[in-house]
């Protein structure tokens, strides 16, 4: 293995903070590539209970997660469907990126209930993104992003 391919497949460790099943499934992928998860914020029971499961730290609100995070250092912080806007000092924590799931397509509907606006507006196409995460909500550089068809049911 080359050094490049080496720094590649580097396994790293990290944060998530979420409140929803779409954070356990990414938690999920996380650990199957051999990743390190250090901790999960969150208070919502299907997650506390899926980061007991697994042995992992659960940390129920993000001022003891702060507290924590002071003598823990991580890679990444991931941000999967968490309603909380996170200040400067928690985008910080992570050595390397601090990165954000939303729900749509970015740039066209930043901002909550991203779903809800595109479907309000007829949209036929909608997707997802990862975005670095910064003081701008939903402004960060992409990194990832999907869009797929909206499909429509008829009227009955």
């Amino acid at each position: 293995m080359s050094n490049a391919e080496a720094k590649i497949a580097k396994i790293f460790d990290c944060y998530i903070i979420s409140e929803s099943s779409l954070g356990i499934e990414c938690a999920e992928l996380i650990l199957k590539k051999k990743h390190q998860i250090k901790a999960i914020v969150s208070n919502e029971e299907a997650v506390v209970l899926w980061a007991y499961k697994n042995n992992i730290l659960c940390i129920p609100s993000i001022k003891k997660f702060v507290e924590y995070a002071k003598e823990h250092s991580v890679d990444y912080l991931f941000s999967i469907v968490n309603n909380r806007i996170l200040p400067t000092h928690i985008l910080q924590i992570p050595r390397f990126l601090a990165i954000n799931y939303h729900d749509s397509a970015l740039p066209k509907y930043a901002g909550i209930h991203a779903t809800s606006w595109a479907i309000s507006n007829n949209e036929i196409m909608h997707g997802i993104s990862w975005h670095v995460m910064n003081e701008r909500i939903d402004a960060g550089n992409i990194l990832k992003q999907v869009t797929f068809p909206v499909i429509k049911m008829k009227q009955l």
